[in-house]
């Protein structure tokens, strides 16, 4: 993370927030401000949560940041799918709370990059472990620990 154009920096809640920062300064200087943002004082304020509600409202800007997004994702699950070769792909938070917005865009990316051979034994799931996939997953890492030792 922290790394220009990382998958992590695209398809976390941070890395959504930074790239309608970014995109909305463009807007701001255009004198064309989004739904969730209507001036440079408000930028820090900017969050996933915001620019998710614009878009199911039609917002265009974030609209946009979640194409943007979405084509990020299924690219970076393409690689997955054609290094992998998986039968599935669970993914977790941003996901799971965004999945209307990023899915279709992510999906038709997938088939336009993916191995076609690969990609028709794969199934992409959100977790059912919703927000507490993190929570889980350290404890998991730290049990493991313990019982190795």
């Amino acid at each position: 993370y922290g790394k220009k154009g990382s998958l992590e920096g695209f398809c976390s809640g941070g890395g959504i927030a930074n790239l309608g920062m970014v995109l909305t300064v463009q807007q701001l200087q255009l004198g064309q401000p989004p739904s969730f943002c209507r001036s440079y004082a408000e930028l820090p304020l900017i969050t996933t949560e915001k620019i998710s509600k614009a878009a199911r409202s039609g917002d265009p800007l974030a609209l946009q940041v979640f194409e943007l997004v979405g084509r990020e994702l299924g690219r970076g699950l393409a690689l997955l799918v054609d290094i992998l070769n998986p039968e599935r792909i669970i993914i977790g938070s941003i996901y799971h709370r965004q999945r209307t917005l990023l899915e279709p865009i992510a999906i038709e990316m997938l088939k336009d990059e993916a191995l076609p051979e690969a990609l028709q034994v794969c199934h992409v799931l959100p977790s059912e472990l919703g927000e507490n996939v993190g929570d889980l997953a350290s404890l998991s890492v730290a049990l493991n620990l313990l019982e190795s030792k």
